[in-house]
C-alpha cells in the first residue's frame, strides 16, 4: 500500500501565508478547526474531497499541498 501524501508538511505553511486561522480555513472548506489541526499535526489525513476543497480555498494546486519540502541547501553534498 503506498504512503499517503504528507499534507501536514505544507498545509500550515500555505494557511498562514494566506493569513488564515484554522477556524477560517475550516469555515471555507466545511469542516471543523479541529479537523484542520489534526491534519496539520499528521494525526489525520484529509479525504480526497477535503484535499480538493483545501487546495481551492488556498488558491493552490493539490500538488502544491502534498509536495514534500525540498532539502535544505545546508544539507546538500557535492556530487563528484
Amino acid at each position: 500500500m503506498p504512503d499517503r501524501p504528507k499534507v501536514y508538511y505544507r498545509l500550515r505553511e500555505w494557511r498562514t501565508a494566506r493569513g488564515l486561522s484554522q477556524a477560517a480555513l475550516a469555515d471555507r472548506v466545511g469542516c471543523t478547526a479541529m479537523a484542520i489541526s489534526l491534519i496539520e499535526r499528521d494525526k489525520n489525513a484529509p479525504s480526497s474531497s477535503l484535499l480538493v476543497a483545501l487546495a481551492k480555498a488556498l488558491n493552490i494546486s493539490i500538488d502544491d499541498l502534498v509536495a514534500e519540502p525540498s532539502p535544505s541547501p545546508q544539507n546538500w553534498t557535492a556530487q563528484v
